[in-house]
């Protein structure tokens, strides 16, 4: 194989990679407590236990939701485009994050 067609497999390569990378949607999870006040994701309305956890969807598409209850499974919300929307109190669920996109809710 010479030079010139090893370099051009490697190219293609390097840009499929990156395509795909930029088409993977990023989970808005993170370790801590969601903040408080409103953001895009996952937010607290205040302080202390009965805070409203709220999920922003800063976007236009369909969205699922993992919402992380407190005691038992994890539940699993479709949020629709720009929707600001009831999860669950503070002392019921701590935080929730972006999933997946769907076609509708």
């Amino acid at each position: 194989m010479g030079l010139f067609k090893a370099v051009s497999r490697i190219t293609v390569i390097l840009a499929a990679v990156a395509s795909a990378s930029l088409a993977i949607p990023a989970a808005q999870a993170s370790d801590g407590d969601p903040s408080i006040g409103k953001t895009c994701g996952a937010y607290r309305t205040m302080e202390g236990d009965w805070a409203s956890l709220q999920y922003y969807h800063c976007g236009s598409s369909y969205i699922i939701v993992e919402v992380d209850y407190r005691e038992g499974d994890n539940g699993f919300v479709c949020v629709l485009p720009w929707q600001d929307k009831f999860l669950a109190y503070y002392i019921y669920a701590s935080n929730a994050w972006y999933v997946r996109p769907t076609d509708y809710c």
